[in-house]
């Protein structure tokens, strides 16, 4: 059970890198323009009131008038016989208001695999380590195998077996 945890261990450390996406960052802009809207005011209102009489001779008087109106309201108010007319006329007034536009853009990348060049069979510097290791120990092996063989005299040996 060690060598298992040790061994997953070394797995997992070890393990092989895998290939990320590169996401560039997110981009924020935001514009602020600002423009007149115009804003249409309401008509005015006038209010008339205006008390007549009948005298004895049968003529029409005044006794009372009293008139409200706003400032835009334009009033004619005519007695002439036994007509009352009252006009009233108002001038369309526009008023202009300052308004700031917000547009926000947000835009935000998806990721993209970007491939990344990779030298292949191009040696660590482990692998170049284990290689030069090696080539030293099988030098350091071969001469111990030559001074060995000179020890023994292994050619006598090969001489008496032809020989025989």
């Amino acid at each position: 059970m060690k060598h298992f945890l040790l061994l997953a261990l070394c797995l997992l450390l070890f393990s092989c890198k895998s290939k990320q996406a590169v996401v560039p960052p997110a981009e924020y802009k935001e514009r602020i323009t600002e423009r007149l809207v115009s804003y249409y005011l309401s008509s005015d209102s006038a209010y008339l009131y205006a008390l007549l009489e009948c005298d004895s001779m049968n003529n029409i008087t005044l006794r009372e008038l009293s008139e409200l109106k706003t400032k835009r309201m334009q009033t004619e108010l005519q007695l002439s016989g036994n007509m009352l007319t009252y006009t009233a006329r108002t001038e369309r007034d526009t008023a202009y208001i300052k308004v700031a536009d917000t547009t926000s853009i947000i835009t935000i990348p998806c990721p993209v695999m970007i491939p990344i060049e990779k030298k292949v069979n191009e040696l660590t510097k482990l692998q170049s380590f284990q290689i030069k290791a090696a080539w030293v120990t099988e030098i350091v092996l071969l001469c111990f195998i030559v001074f060995g063989v000179m020890k023994i005299n292994i050619f006598n040996i090969i001489k008496n077996l032809i020989k025989k």
